[in-house]
C-alpha cells in the first residue's frame, strides 16, 4: 500500500479539481464535493495552504487513539472499497466519524476481541455504551473516498489487531445493506465450503 505525500496528493487533487468542476453535479466523484466545500470556505479559491490542511488533517485525539500507537495512514480510492460496520440495535447510524473494517468476522467475540470493543453496557474508548453485536452493514465505498486506514489499538482487556478504516461523514447511500450477523456467518462460512 503506498502512502501518498503531501505534495503528490496537493497535486493531484488541484489537477483532479480542475478536470472535474466544470463537470455537472451528478457526474462529479465524491471528492468534488470536498474541493467544492474548501472553495466556499476559504472565499472561492483553493490555495495550497488550505487544500494541503483539509485534506490531511489529522483525526481528532479520541478518534486517533483508537489505532495502534496512533498510526494510520490516509489516502483516496483509486477504486472501490468494500467494508463492513459491524453494530447493535441502536447504533445503526453511524457518528461523525464512521469506524469501518475490511475484515469479515463469525461472532461477536471474535469482533470483540479483533476490534477492541468492549462488552454490553461497559464504556469504550469513545465514552459511550456499547451493545450486543447483532448487525452487519456492508458498505461499497466508492472510487475518490478519503480513508484514514491502520490496525485497532488494544483497549483494556481486549487486544486489537484488526484492520480499521476511519471515514468522516459517512454517505448514507453507501450502505449496500445490514443484515444480521448470524444470516452474515453463514455466508461466509458456506462459501467457504
Amino acid at each position: 500500500m503506498k502512502v501518498l505525500t503531501r505534495s503528490y496528493l496537493l497535486f493531484t487533487l488541484a489537477l483532479f479539481s480542475l478536470l472535474t468542476l466544470n463537470q455537472p453535479a451528478q457526474a462529479r466523484s465524491p471528492i468534488s464535493s470536498i474541493i467544492n466545500k474548501i472553495a466556499a470556505e476559504s472565499g472561492g479559491s483553493i490555495s495550497k495552504r488550505v487544500f494541503s490542511k483539509r485534506i490531511l488533517e489529522k483525526l481528532p485525539p479520541l478518534t486517533a487513539k483508537t489505532f495502534f500507537k496512533k498510526e494510520y495512514s490516509q489516502r483516496i480510492l483509486k477504486k472501490p472499497l468494500t467494508v463492513y460496520r459491524y453494530h447493535g440495535d441502536y447504533n445503526i447510524k453511524p457518528a461523525k466519524y464512521a469506524f469501518l473494517t475490511r475484515d469479515r468476522y463469525f461472532n461477536e467475540v471474535q469482533i470483540r476481541k479483533r476490534l477492541a470493543i468492549p462488552d454490553p453496557g461497559v464504556k469504550g474508548p469513545l465514552d459511550h455504551k456499547n451493545h450486543p453485536i447483532r448487525w452487519v452493514s456492508i458498505y461499497q465505498l466508492p472510487k475518490d473516498t478519503l480513508i484514514s486506514e491502520g490496525r485497532v489499538a488494544p483497549y483494556k482487556h481486549w487486544p486489537g489487531g484488526g484492520n480499521q478504516i476511519v471515514v468522516k461523514d459517512l454517505e448514507p447511500q453507501y450502505r449496500v445493506q445490514t443484515v444480521p450477523l448470524k444470516k452474515f456467518s453463514e455466508t461466509i462460512q458456506a462459501a467457504k465450503h
